[in-house]
């Protein structure tokens, strides 16, 4: 049995909303303790972004910096205005991460490492003398009287006035989300919004050619049909892998694409989305004239990746050596129609471990919108992926672990 401790603040979990609470109670002298029930902290932190790390978006306009979340939208206006994307910015800068934006506003380390986001964290809470408790998992709460008072684990109990959970959604649970703050949450009354995979790539019924593109990024414009019609347009950076489809236009349309309208879904993929389909034929034919020796690969390579222009050719069915000026009426416009609408069917979604982020969790309804605590037991508060919150990719949902993190542990 462990020496009873008391604590200003338990902070359950140690991902990035858990850190940062425990910083900002740390730095207004509060005595804080972080239990994680795995063997190091950040683990999906450092998976994030394709392990680069996108910490948050540079959109200045706080509205329009919160349109990018599907679900309460103006519940991160008042968060970003508690701790905003430059302050979170400004934390990591002023800390020796060189950081740098890439298209759509995306905000990473220069490193490209998100070691370097982990390692300032650990700094900071080594810093301010904050334990991290590590292989100590949360069994129950302690509550007397409708208030909290600790929390009880496999290796007996922790006393504080106040307790955050903390502990992430149902994503990668091999890094330790597997919902536990729900159980805790739901345990002592509050509304759980049902947890639902989100953020997520698709899977091709027909994965040959995505198979052939597999690792090939593209700037193109993707439209999602089925039956119905168009269910999703957007323009943006499309990856191609062995399963089908990722990148961030095909992760963000998860968000509207439900199950129920996954029959005879079909993606279409424009490769070249600046000019209409008669602007691509003309541009088609103005390349042939100027190269009419060329072989049709040649003609095609010269304007499209190699691996794209050897796919457009297999599926054609053409003769990669055939010369531009053999090339017939017919295969001309089979290329345009390729060019300019790709299509793929859809098999399935994908495991929810293979999402980006969890949609659903705590209702909101049911916390006080500027400390983010319980309206059901006084002094429990919930920060993170484990709130019912879910916005775009690009840095919006770790903005979510900033700003409700800082704003508990300024609270508290």
């Amino acid at each position: 049995m462990i020496e009873q401790k008391n604590y200003d603040l338990i902070v359950v979990g140690a991902g990035p909303a858990g850190m940062t609470a425990a910083i900002r109670a740390a730095e207004r002298d509060k005595k804080v303790v972080i239990l994680e029930k795995g063997p190091s902290a950040g683990r999906k932190l450092l998976i994030c972004g394709n392990r680069r790390c996108n910490i948050t978006n540079a959109e200045k306009d706080p509205v329009v910096f919160s349109s990018n979340y599907m679900k309460n939208p103006k519940f991160m206006i008042s968060m970003l205005h508690n701790y905003s994307n430059f302050d979170v910015m400004e934390f990591f800068e002023s800390r020796g991460v060189k950081l740098k934006q890439e298209p759509g506003l995306k905000v990473f380390p220069r490193s490209n490492k998100a070691e370097d986001i982990l390692d300032v964290l650990l700094r900071r809470l080594d810093e301010l003398n904050v334990e991290i408790l590590y292989e100590t998992e949360i069994s129950d709460l302690i509550v007397e009287a409708g208030q909290v008072k600790g929390v009880k684990t496999y290796k007996g109990d922790y006393f504080s006035k106040s307790v955050l959970i903390a502990t992430g959604g149902k994503t990668h649970q091999k890094t330790g989300s597997t919902g536990d703050g729900y159980v805790l949450a739901e345990k002592y009354g509050h509304k759980i919004v049902t947890p639902k995979r989100a953020l997520y790539p698709f899977e091709i019924e027909d994965p040959r050619i995505c198979q052939k593109l597999s690792g090939l990024t593209i700037e193109a414009a993707l439209t999602f049909k089925n039956n119905s019609g168009v269910l999703f347009r957007e323009r943006g950076s499309v990856l191609f892998a062995e399963f089908g489809i990722s990148g961030p236009v095909m992760i963000n349309a998860s968000l509207k694409v439900s199950k129920s309208q996954m029959s005879g879904l079909k993606i279409y993929v424009d490769l070249m989305p600046d000019i209409d389909e008669q602007g691509c034929d003309k541009y088609l034919l103005e390349q042939i004239a100027q190269n009419p020796n060329k072989s049709v690969f040649n003609l095609l390579d010269g304007f499209l990746p190699k691996s794209l222009a050897e796919v457009l050719i297999w599926s054609a069915q053409m003769d990669s050596s055939k010369k531009a000026h053999q090339i017939t009426q017919e295969e001309r416009k089979a290329l345009v129609s390729m060019i300019k609408g790709m299509s793929f069917d859809v098999s399935k979604y994908v495991n929810i471990n293979k999402s980006v982020a969890t949609d659903g969790g705590i209702d909101l309804k049911e916390l006080d919108n500027k400390t983010l605590g319980s309206k059901l037991v006084k002094e429990l508060y919930f920060a993170g992926e484990v709130l019912d919150v879910i916005g775009k990719t690009g840095g919006f949902n770790l903005q979510v672990a900033w700003s409700t993190g800082w704003t508990v542990g300024n609270v508290i």
